[in-house]
């Protein structure tokens, strides 16, 4: 590879941490790319604006979200602090965990008259969702 094209990689690497859109596993590959390219996490915080602590939550949900959660998380659609959250259950219940989410996002959305507040949007999966599913799986 030229150094153009990995000027060019590198780039594109790094517009793809810093957009905001796309979901944090995905945002964690192009870091841990960067990082096996030779890049720190600190100078990937610096040149893309964000905190350490978040380029080093990225890549944590990168690594440690096993496919099949990660696919499953994207089509429900979760926030940031969820992933994270789920990141950090073991891989043996995170599918596991996620369906339980799945099941409680799908109830407060059919209650949602009753909530009060600031509301997620609908369908989409919380921290609090997971943290409750993590509950529900692990400490039934």
């Amino acid at each position: 590879m030229g150094e153009d094209e990995a000027t060019l990689l590198e780039a594109t690497l790094l517009e793809a941490v810093k957009d905001a859109n796309r979901p944090w596993p995905n945002r964690g590959e192009a870091v841990e790319t960067l990082v096996q390219r030779g890049m720190a996490q600190a100078d990937i915080a610096k040149i893309t604006g964000l905190k350490p602590v978040t380029v080093s939550h990225l890549r944590t949900c990168f690594l440690n979200l096993t496919a099949k959660s990660r696919k499953m998380s994207e089509h429900h659609g979760m926030n940031n602090d969820a992933y994270y959250s789920l990141a950090n259950e073991t891989s043996k219940y995170q599918e596991r965990v996620l369906a339980e989410a799945i099941r409680l996002t799908e109830k407060r959305d059919a209650n949602r008259a009753t909530l009060k507040g600031r509301r997620p949007p609908v369908g989409q999966i919380t921290d609090k969702d997971i943290k409750d599913a993590i509950a529900a799986v692990r400490y039934k």
